[in-house]
């Protein structure tokens, strides 16, 4: 069966049979724990404007969804929020969840971290976890809670309410400071590679202009037209660190120009410019 003929229904369920043991024993320890003696927290994190909601496992909603701004303002209210509803309802378990979305997340997510340390580390009740929820699970829970493709942000978090009932997601974490160093030089490594490719492409091309015929990859011109004679470029593998091709393109751009210099020129000129001039007789 292909992907496309499966619902988002039957993909999440698929998804969660992954972790069914683990679902089985969550929903568990949600009974133990009495529904309503479970607070949960959603947030959906914007770029500008996050979305903030709370209710109990039971399915009473607490805190109908509203807007929060992305700042220091908007994080005080909402801690404001979460220990208020701590407070008020004594839960035994609290859980809290969001989607790790780009960097956007990454303020919040250390300051609640370090705010609510003793919760998750079991030093002062109640029990707390936070969780981070994979985007492709959020929009699976959204397809199968609403019908819908559109997304919305209260559609959001009615599904990532969803996956928190399920116990999926993941617990929450963030990078240290030499993950953070490390992930953003691999981040420039590829940047270049990819300029590189860009780069390289674009001169090829030009050789191509150039120069046509005089850069061939035989083998892959072999495979694809084995009834042809194979070429005899000059330049067969790595066109771009041969000292062949560079005196070419430096000291002799016209192709034409080439075609009239005899072979003792040709010679002469690679034995000017290229340090062992034997080897590219």
């Amino acid at each position: 069966m292909s992907t496309q003929s499966i619902n988002p229904e039957e993909r999440l369920h698929h998804l969660e049979g992954h972790y069914a043991d683990r679902v089985s024993a969550f929903r568990q320890r949600l009974a133990r724990v009495r529904l309503d003696r479970v607070l949960i927290v959603i947030l959906d994190i914007g770029k500008n404007v996050h979305w903030a909601t709370a209710s109990l496992a039971s399915g009473l909603e607490l805190v109908r969804p509203y807007r929060l701004p992305s700042t220091q303002t908007g994080l005080t209210q909402f801690v404001q929020m979460t220990d208020s509803l701590i407070a008020e309802h004594n839960p035994s378990l609290v859980l809290l969840g969001h989607e790790p979305t780009g960097v956007y997340h990454e303020p919040w997510a250390r300051t609640l971290m370090h705010r609510y340390a003793p919760y998750l580390h079991g030093q002062a009740p109640p029990a707390f976890e936070y969780r981070f929820f994979n985007p492709y699970q959020v929009k699976l829970a959204r397809l199968q809670t609403h019908l819908r493709h559109r997304k919305t942000d209260p559609r959001d978090l009615a599904a990532m309410l969803d996956l928190m009932l399920r116990g999926l997601g993941q617990p929450a974490f963030l990078p240290t400071g030499t993950e953070l160093l490390i992930r953003q030089e691999i981040g420039f490594i590829r940047a270049q590679s990819r300029l590189l490719g860009h780069l390289e492409r674009q001169l090829r091309q030009q050789l191509d202009r150039l120069w046509p015929g005089a850069v061939v990859n035989v083998g892959q011109f072999s495979r694809a037209h084995p009834s042809l004679p194979k070429p005899t470029p000059i330049i067969q593998t790595r066109p771009l660190q041969r000292d062949r091709l560079r005196v070419l393109l430096t000291h002799c751009p016209n192709p034409y120009d080439l075609i009239a210099m005899s072979d003792p020129e040709i010679l002469s000129l690679y034995r000017e410019h290229v340090a062992a001039p034997g080897l590219l007789c």
